[in-house]
């Protein structure tokens, strides 16, 4: 609470400030509040006094300290938007005081005073000067090493499949065709038969994938922190792995195997015995792996989301999981931490975002295959940078406005061999 010295020095000061031409609209509202408020002080002053003589009996309270203010000394004006300061009538002049704070550093006392009445003037309630008022002057700090980027996908498809590198170029693969009496009974004294053998190739065909940003000069040169570049290439870089990692879910999909494997299908409310259904019909399908040409070398095994749900969340008839995460004992499989991956019967399985999202009325593929059947190849994506060209170009003639980030790369999915592929089917609402 202000005293009444101190609101009889505001009061000053604004008349001061406007010497020798007419009060604003601003001003007369700022000087009547001025004494509205002197008034209220008064009132409560003389009320406490009245207060004090009916309690004479009691000891005196002691005197409040009372500061007071000299009246601001400046001349103050508003031209144009613009503070004028002007010397005052007692002589003080704004900026020679804060000169003399300047090079004092500070210990000019009766500048000091002078200033700080200025300003607690300035700043006073009644001139209602808050935090919106001075946002400018308080900016909000730029974080960018907080600099956060959209966030990764993982590539499991593209994990099980990846060979190598290519550098675009088409190649033949080698592979087995037909054989026949290479081996037989013998019979003493009787020369074998000659057997037969024939060999084939694959040719792989890589595709292509390319993009570009156009950024305008203007944009390119002031570069940005983080640097603007590095931001679209990294970008740039995310996009192509995850299309990458789809590109294998279609290649996937347009495989017809040697043999499928159907898993019991499930409806559209499920209950714990048709999950367990389900999942004895994919262990029964695995088992039987054993028994194919050579044995079971499926190893890769790519979930979609709807049958990896289902695996996740069936439980025995103890409400124990099948797949538990946790102390497992006699049971056919694990899970790990946060069904990152799940055990069936040793068999890894893998949950593959790119083949789907569970939901619909219709069957959903998963896939089981031989890693070594399933191959992918790969260039490093390149970076081209060019200044001068774009879409925006008239006539052929390159155009200054815009600079260019591109990227392009090589890819190449095969199937060697479609013996080593099982597609999983499961129909995620079939009638009960």
């Amino acid at each position: 609470m202000r005293t009444i010295e101190e609101i009889l020095a505001a009061m000053t000061a604004l008349m001061d400030g406007a010497e020798g031409r007419s009060l604003t609209a601003e001003e007369i509202s700022n000087y009547e509040a001025l004494e509205a408020e002197l008034a209220d002080r008064r009132k409560d002053d003389e009320i406490r006094a009245r207060n004090a003589a009916y309690n004479s009996v009691r000891p005196a309270r002691p005197a409040v300290q009372t500061q007071v203010r000299e009246p601001l000394p400046y001349n103050v004006a508003r031209v144009d938007g613009r503070s004028v300061f002007n010397r005052g009538t007692n002589g003080h002049d704004f900026s020679s005081d804060v000169f003399s704070l300047i090079n004092t550093s500070g210990q000019d006392g009766d500048a000091l005073k002078r200033v700080n009445a200025l300003i607690g003037a300035a700043f006073n309630p009644t001139n209602d000067v808050d935090r919106a008022d001075t946002a400018s002057l308080n900016p909000n700090r730029y974080a960018p090493e907080l600099w956060q980027p959209q966030m990764d996908y993982s590539t499991p498809l593209w994990d099980m499949i990846a060979s190598g590198p290519t550098d675009g170029t088409s190649f033949d693969v080698p592979k087995f065709n037909s054989s026949s009496g290479l081996v037989g009974p013998a019979t003493e004294g009787t020369e074998p038969a000659p057997g037969a053998m024939t060999v084939t190739s694959q040719t792989i065909v890589p595709t292509q994938v390319w993009g570009k940003v156009e950024v305008t000069r203007q944009a390119a040169r002031r570069g940005g922190r983080p640097e603007l570049s590095g931001i679209l290439w990294d970008q740039m870089l995310r996009e192509y792995f995850e299309d990458r990692e789809a590109a294998v879910a279609t290649f996937l999909n347009t495989l017809t195997a040697a043999a499928d494997i159907t898993v019991t299908g499930s409806p559209a409310t499920p209950t714990n015995d048709n999950d367990q259904a389900s999942a004895q019909s994919l262990e029964a399908a695995i088992t039987d792996l054993q028994f194919v040409r050579g044995g079971n070398r499926f190893r890769a095994f790519a979930v979609h989301q709807a049958l990896y749900r289902l695996l996740a969340r069936v439980t025995d008839d103890s409400g124990r999981p099948l797949y538990p995460q946790i102390a497992p004992m006699n049971a056919n499989g694990t899970a790990e931490s946060l069904w990152a991956t799940l055990n069936v019967g040793g068999t890894r399985a893998v949950p593959a975002w790119a083949l789907g999202a569970a939901g619909g009325n219709g069957s959903v593929n998963s896939w089981l295959f031989d890693p070594s059947k399933v191959r992918g190849w790969a260039s490093a994506p390149e970076r081209l940078d060019w200044n001068f060209g774009a879409t925006v170009q008239t006539a052929n003639i390159p155009q200054l406005s815009h600079v260019t980030i591109g990227i392009y790369g090589d890819i190449a999915l095969a199937n060697l061999d479609i013996n080593g592929v099982r597609q999983v089917i499961f129909d995620q609402n079939t009638a009960a």
